[in-house]
């Protein structure tokens, strides 16, 4: 993703074709039929030279047309509501809320465009809107991944599963930790309350 650009830098070759209101968010879901019969033939210098990189290292075919298949729609949907080329997109990394590092949520500067991008086993999601926002999607997890994952989240989340069957308990899991992936995504904090923690120590733990 290339560093923050002017607004007065940006490439513009076409008038945009969408547009997402006020209040607005706009869901795209993307399965790996999008790549067609082909999906070796997608254009992949549409993207920049670390998401190449990152695709090929991908072990796994379907992880990496996974993968593939999510960039290429999201710089193509961008396109369509900015005018921007899809290799063109000011694409960068907002500032960390918690400590002003270069790494926060991906941003498009200079549009007034926000996005998120989640994609997992063949599905890709991303939504548009016009203030800061988080997706994500997984695929319904194991009652062994369930056991295996319950002590790292927090102990109201523990207590909230617990109470369930055992054969709730996968889905009930995907729903909240899908929950709280967007939520810390829409931040730009990436990660979770552990079993200790407070809300506030997520947020700001400098200041703990």
């Amino acid at each position: 993703m290339s560093p923050a650009r002017s607004t007065a830098q940006l490439p513009r070759t076409a008038a945009p074709r969408l547009t997402v209101d006020t209040h607005q968010i706009h869901l795209w879901v993307i399965g790996t039929e999008w790549a067609g019969d082909h999906p070796e033939h997608m254009v992949t210098s549409e993207l920049d030279d670390r998401e190449r990189e990152r695709a090929a290292a991908f072990v796994r075919p379907l992880d990496r047309l996974t993968y593939l298949m999510a960039h290429i729609a999201l710089r193509r949907l961008l396109t369509a509501y900015t005018g921007i080329p899809p290799a063109e997109l000011p694409l960068g990394r907002d500032t960390c809320p918690c400590c002003g590092g270069p790494h926060g949520r991906p941003v498009l500067h200079g549009t007034g465009l926000h996005f998120s991008l989640s994609h997992s086993h063949g599905i890709a999601l991303i939504s548009i809107a016009d203030a800061p926002l988080g997706v994500d999607v997984q695929r319904v997890p194991t009652q062994e991944t369930v056991e295996l994952c319950l002590p790292e989240l927090h102990r109201a989340e523990q207590q909230e599963l617990r109470a369930l069957p055992d054969a709730e308990q996968p889905l009930a899991f995907g729903r909240l930790w899908t929950r709280k992936e967007a939520y810390f995504k829409g931040l730009g904090t990436y990660r979770h309350l552990r079993a200790h923690e407070t809300p506030e120590q997520l947020v700001c733990p400098l200041l703990h």
